[in-house]
């Protein structure tokens, strides 16, 4: 099941109508494991739910965290009492829970700042899911559903639905050898989380101490032996493992997919320069820099990841997107553009993000050659307008007729669509100055003369 999120995709659909969506339920291999309880929560948050992972069951994990429930990234907890089924049989708690610990999934938080703690702005969002996922459960899921959101803003690694009177491990007061209680077995219970052999028995001895230790060399914390809150953030949050690289269950990956499978995929393809979301969807920019990588790898350029592209992405001799036009890439990729000179198509190009502007790659290395060697002589060069796709430059251009905008060349004509084009800031004389002195060594010119800022790069 997906959604247009443009769309409400409950508009205009009667009780009985309503109801019979509901039963027809979502995916047989949804996250939960239920098809109703998968259909309802997609309809409610407009989700396929296809990057999100839902484990049953797991009570020690929680419990080390004081927690009911918890969400690290897209991977949903549940501790003990909360089971999945039809969600016109859970429990109205339940269905809190559950849809508390789905925003934080669907949110994919990433970071490694521990637990979260009171007034996270992620907990306040996932309260909100919650509640008005458990409100429409009361309503015996009739009616229209509610329209959930993602817990976004969240600013810890591990999202909680907490236990009464839980607070996690916080490292106030500090914890060390001597320091007895729940709180050192909540220590211990992590430690183990992490790796780290300990009895749970309430007691900071020499092992505790050893092992304390021995995580905070291994997460670059000052090693004391003492939890104050930097340790204890870092107890919290996700024990340091390798992401599975495998692919060959999902292969072969195209646009459309949606799985973990492509998730994996988008993190192998960020370790070669394509600055990615790992969220689990292949859309067009995933696409274009599976492209991207087969180019630069001498692999058939189709967007599909294959074995043999899944093979590439796994070795340590594979090439960096954009590398196979010589050099390192700067900036991230983000794909192939048509370019146009003279109105006419001159074929595709490849175009990378820098500086917050798109700019195509040749010229991106040839920027940055030129911005480096002027922060040299103490110069800042800023860059105000890169690449511009034919859409981009036919607004200009609309602008420009209407007389709300700058002078712009009639789309298909400007020097930006091919690429070669930026306007560079020059409105410190140290940039102009600097400029003018020196770009044509590096192989710039400025060929309009009315604009002082508009420089191409002809080659060195």
């Amino acid at each position: 099941m997906s959604f247009d999120e443009d769309v409400e995709p409950d508009a205009g659909l009667g009780n009985a109508a309503m109801q019979e969506l509901l039963l027809a339920g979502g995916a047989d291999d949804g996250p939960t494991g239920s098809p109703e309880l998968d259909g309802a929560l997609s309809m409610a948050f407009c989700d396929d739910l296809g990057g999100v992972e839902a484990h049953f069951g797991e009570t020690a994990e929680n419990d080390a965290l004081g927690a009911v429930a918890h969400a690290e990234g897209n991977r949903a907890s549940f501790g003990e009492g909360i089971q999945p089924g039809k969600p016109d049989e859970l429990p109205p708690e339940a269905l809190n829970v559950i849809a508390h610990e789905m925003a934080h999934a669907l949110s994919a938080v990433s970071k490694d700042e521990g637990v979260d703690l009171p007034g996270d702005r992620g907990e306040a969002a996932a309260d909100a899911a919650g509640d008005g996922f458990q409100r429409w459960g009361e309503r015996g899921f009739q009616g229209p559903a509610p329209r959930l959101r993602p817990a976004e803003g969240g600013g810890a690694s591990i999202q909680r639905k907490a236990k009464a009177g839980a607070s996690g491990l916080t490292g106030r007061p500090a914890l060390q050898r001597g320091s007895r209680g729940g709180q050192v077995s909540t220590l211990q219970t992590l430690l183990r989380r992490h790796g780290h052999t300990v009895s749970v028995d309430g007691d900071f001895g020499p092992k505790t101490e050893a092992a304390v230790r021995a995580f905070q060399k291994a997460r670059g914390l000052s090693v004391d032996g003492v939890v104050g809150p930097r340790t204890a953030a870092k107890l919290n949050g996700s024990p340091k493992k390798p992401a599975s690289t495998d692919l060959s269950k999902w292969l072969p990956l195209r646009q459309g997919d949606r799985n973990t499978g492509v998730s994996r995929a988008q993190r192998l393809l960020n370790r070669f320069g394509a600055g990615l979301s790992t969220d689990g969807d292949f859309g067009p920019r995933t696409r274009r820099a599976v492209e991207g990588f087969q180019r630069a790898n001498g692999l058939a350029v189709d967007g599909v990841i294959g074995p043999n592209t899944a093979r590439k992405l796994n070795s340590d001799s594979a090439r960096k997107i954009g590398a196979g036009g010589g050099g390192s890439m700067p900036g991230t990729y983000l794909g192939q553009y048509a370019s146009y000179r003279y109105g006419r198509y001159q074929g595709m190009i490849d175009v990378v993000q820098m500086d917050g502007k798109k700019v195509a790659l040749k010229t991106a290395r040839a920027w940055k050659k030129l911005k480096d060697a002027a922060r040299r002589d103490g110069v800042t060069l800023r860059l105000n307008s890169g690449f511009r796709t034919m859409a981009e430059q036919q607004e200009l251009y609309r602008r420009y007729l209407a007389g709300t905008g700058n002078l712009a060349a009639r789309p298909g004509y400007s020097n930006h669509q091919h690429g070669q084009a930026l306007d560079i800031s020059v409105t410190a004389r140290s940039a102009y100055n600097w400029m003018h002195r020196n770009a044509p060594r590096y192989g710039w010119r400025r060929t309009v003369p009315s604009e002082a800022w508009h420089w191409e790069y002809f080659g060195s």
